[in-house]
């Protein structure tokens, strides 16, 4: 790959590119404001903890290093302010980048050639874990996201080297249309998961033929998706006025390349510092209703003061069944105890008031029935006596014969 770096503005071009993309812009910054802060996301996961992932930046896009969880202050839906409980840097946020490089006759020769280079050179910064994309300016642009033009619009998935063979391979051709081109990649990028997402637009910034789309509808695309835009303005006969709407409005920021190319070339020191984000966890005082509420972040520096808000949908929570309460008896183990609770046996069910006296009765009879069946059982039958001498009929109770007068007797024998 041959590169035209001779060219004076090539250093500008190539530090301001790789800086922009590292850098999150802030939804509702001003222009002139000496601070921005931009908020990408909310994570309700662990409710009522929250995280935001957030990117605290100087004007020109430097990010303010340094900072501690006691210049943030917090307000839910104009309340009493919080104070974070943590504020952590995460070093390498993963990005997703669509390039918008503005390819058409306009840029023919050099100029094309030098921002060629630069987003050459931005590619060299990046890593595996992030995507990138590109749409070229110059000539027709189909408005479905399905249909892309080869050699000239890639998709979020390609591989670098993909990338990089466009880049190269591109020519000077056809008029910009710079509203739909835009319009399509910020859907395009709108399709990724939320995150470390921005646009980056290199434009001599009109768009031709005048006629041909709307203007408004990139930026409107841009603020559904809450996706910045960084325009960088190349040329002579830039629409300033659009191009620095276009970036503000979004969230994001402009450059306007200088005559003069005087940078350093610290440019991937930058963009590594730049790739830095911070992640702020507090704790909220909603209820989790399942609806969005307005969350106010406000930052103290000693180069001033600055906010941002977002909308944050909280977790609704799940609905339980009414629940049928048994009274139990109390635990036969004390609670202090690490011993697991005993099982309580189900209370007998209410007794009959008659049982006693039936228990009674019932015993007395059974008693009384077993005398007497042991009174017959043991009793003997009576014995018949005769008279030894003359045979005479007595009783037991006769000791001598009323008809001889003799004292013995004898059991009479039957049969």
């Amino acid at each position: 790959m041959k590169f035209y770096t001779d060219h004076p503005f090539f250093p500008l071009i190539l530090v301001v590119l790789i800086a922009l993309v590292f850098v999150p812009a802030n939804p509702v910054s001003a222009q002139n404001a000496p601070l921005t802060l931009f908020v990408e996301r909310a994570e309700t996961q662990d409710f009522p903890q929250i995280r935001l992932f957030l990117t605290a930046l100087e004007i020109n896009g430097k990010p303010l290093g340094g900072l501690v969880k006691e210049q943030f202050t917090i307000q839910e839906d104009g309340g009493e302010a919080l104070k974070p409980d943590r504020l952590d840097v995460l070093p390498q946020a993963p990005l997703q980048v669509m390039l918008v490089l503005d390819a058409s006759a306009s840029m023919s020769g050099a100029p094309l050639q030098e921002v060629k280079n630069a987003a050459s050179r931005f590619l060299d910064r990046l890593n595996e874990q992030d995507q990138v994309a590109l749409i070229a300016l110059g000539g027709e642009i189909s408005p479905q996201l399905d249909q892309l033009q080869a050699g000239r619009e890639i998709d979020f998935g390609a591989s670098l080297k993909t990338c990089y063979e466009g880049i190269e391979n591109l020519q000077a051709e056809g008029q910009t249309l710079l509203y739909h081109g835009l319009a399509k990649a910020i859907q395009l990028i709108a399709r990724q998961p939320a995150g470390h997402r921005v646009v980056i637009l290199i434009s001599d910034g009109r768009n031709e033929p005048p006629q041909q789309g709307e203007a408004e509808e990139p930026l409107r695309l841009a603020q559904q998706a809450h996706v910045p835009i960084y325009v960088i303005g190349y040329g002579r006969q830039l629409d300033l006025a659009y191009l620095q709407r276009l970036a503000y409005e979004s969230g994001g920021l402009f450059w306007a390349a200088p005559s003069d190319a005087d940078l350093s070339l610290l440019y991937g020191d930058i963009a590594q510092a730049l790739r830095s984000q911070l992640m702020l966890t507090y704790t909220s005082r909603l209820e989790a209703d399942g609806k969005p509420h307005t969350v106010l972040i406000t930052l103290q520096t000693a180069k001033g003061a600055v906010q941002t808000k977002l909308q944050v949908e909280l977790p609704a929570l799940p609905t339980t069944p009414a629940l049928t309460v048994t009274p139990t008896l109390p635990p036969l183990i004390p609670t202090e105890t690490n011993l697991p609770l005993l099982t309580q046996p189900t209370p007998p069910a209410a007794a009959n008031p008659l049982a006693p006296y039936l228990v009674y009765l019932l015993a007395g009879g059974g008693f009384l029935l077993l005398a007497v069946l042991a009174f017959f059982l043991r009793r003997k039958p009576a014995t018949e006596w005769v008279c030894a001498r003359c045979g005479f009929a007595l009783k037991d109770s006769d000791l001598t014969c009323p008809q001889c007068g003799e004292t013995r007797k004898l059991p009479l024998r039957k049969g």
